[in-house]
C-alpha cells in the first residue's frame, strides 16, 4: 500500500509540471532601461540575472550585465567587467556546468571571423579570463547563441557558415577531451529557411527552446522549442501567445524549472507597454511549485 501511494505522488507531481504561462511581466525599470536590454540567463539558485544592454556605461556597442537578487528584489545592473566586455560587442551569454563557465558571443579582436563564440570561468556571477573556442568552433562567418550540454560536451550554436539550410542554422560539436568536434548542421527537421538560434538545454539534453524568425509564428521572431524522440529530433512547437508577440522574442532563461522546461521562463521581447526599445520579461508557470531541484528533476524524468 506504501509503495502504491507512492506512486501515485509521483505521478500527481509529474503531471502538475507542465502548466500553462502566465500573462508575462516586465522587470520594471531597475532592470530595464530606456535601450535594449535582452537575452537574460539566471543561474540555479537565482541569485543573480546576466543579460546583454546596450545602455550607456559600457565598453562597446552592446555588453554583459548583471543584476543580483537581493531580498527577493532584483538591484541596479552592473556592467560584467572587462574581463568579457569589450569595444565591439558581446551578445548571446549561457551558463553551463553548474553556473561555472559562461558561454558567449562577441565581436573582440583576436578571433576568427565577425563573431565568435567565447568562454570564461564564473564564480558567483564574477567572470575570469575568456577564452575564445577556437577554429573547430569558430569561422570567418558569423558564431553566435551558444547552448551547452549540463556535462559540458556537446554545444549548440548558430552560424551563417557555408553548409546552411537558412540564414542561420543551429550546428552541433561535440567534445573529445579538451577538443571540440567538427561542427553538424542539425538538420531540416529543427532548421529552416530562415534565422534559428538555440537557446536554452534542459538538463537531459532533450528539450531544446529556439528563437526563430520562422514563418507561423505570431511576430517577427518567437520561442519555439523541439523535443528529441530517441537520438532524433521533432518538429519544434510554438511556445504560444502567452509567451510570444506581435513583436519578437528572444531568450530565454528559466529559474527553478528544476532542469526542465517550467518554473519562471524570462525572455527579452520587443512589445510595447515596457521601458524602452527591447526588455526583459517573465512569466510563470501555472503549475509552478518551489520543490527541492535534485528530487523534482528525478521525478519528472521518470514520468515525461
Amino acid at each position: 500500500m506504501k509503495n502504491v501511494l507512492l506512486w501515485l505522488l509521483l505521478v500527481f507531481i509529474a503531471i502538475g509540471a507542465y502548466g500553462e504561462w502566465q500573462e508575462p511581466e516586465n522587470l520594471g525599470a531597475t532592470v530595464n532601461s530606456v535601450y535594449n536590454d535582452w537575452y537574460p540567463v539566471i543561474p540555479e539558485d537565482g541569485s543573480y540575472m546576466i543579460f546583454v544592454s546596450d545602455r550607456p556605461g559600457g565598453y562597446g556597442g552592446g555588453d554583459l550585465w548583471i543584476s543580483y537578487k537581493v531580498g527577493g528584489e532584483w538591484v541596479t545592473p552592473e556592467n560584467l567587467s572587462a574581463e568579457v566586455n569589450t569595444g565591439a560587442a558581446e551578445s548571446a551569454p549561457y551558463l553551463a556546468e553548474n553556473d561555472t563557465i559562461l558561454y558567449f558571443a562577441s565581436f573582440a579582436s583576436g578571433g576568427y571571423g565577425g563573431m565568435d563564440i567565447w568562454s570564461c570561468p564564473l564564480v558567483g556571477g564574477v567572470p575570469g579570463p575568456k577564452t575564445n573556442l577556437g577554429p573547430e568552433i569558430n569561422t570567418v562567418n558569423l558564431e553566435c547563441c551558444p547552448a551547452v550540454t549540463t556535462d559540458g560536451q556537446t554545444l549548440y550554436f548558430c552560424s551563417d557558415r557555408p553548409g546552411s539550410i537558412g540564414q542561420m542554422d543551429i550546428w552541433v560539436s561535440e567534445k573529445t577531451g579538451d577538443t571540440w568536434g567538427v561542427p553538424y548542421n542539425l538538420g531540416g527537421i529543427v532548421n529552416t529557411a530562415q534565422t534559428d538560434c538555440p537557446r536554452w538545454l534542459s538538463d537531459d539534453g532533450d528539450t531544446l527552446v529556439i528563437s526563430s524568425t520562422c514563418v507561423g509564428g505570431y511576430g517577427q521572431a518567437d520561442l519555439w522549442y523541439a523535443a528529441k524522440s530517441g537520438d532524433d529530433w521533432n518538429q519544434p512547437v510554438n511556445l504560444g501567445p502567452e509567451i510570444n508577440s506581435y513583436a519578437a522574442e528572444w531568450g530565454p532563461g528559466f529559474y527553478c524549472n528544476h532542469g526542465d522546461m517550467g518554473g519562471i521562463i524570462y525572455f527579452g521581447s520587443g512589445r510595447g507597454g515596457g521601458e524602452g526599445a527591447w526588455d526583459i520579461w517573465m512569466s510563470v508557470d501555472s503549475d509552478y511549485v518551489e520543490i527541492e531541484p535534485s528530487s523534482h528533476g528525478f521525478l519528472k524524468a521518470l514520468f515525461k
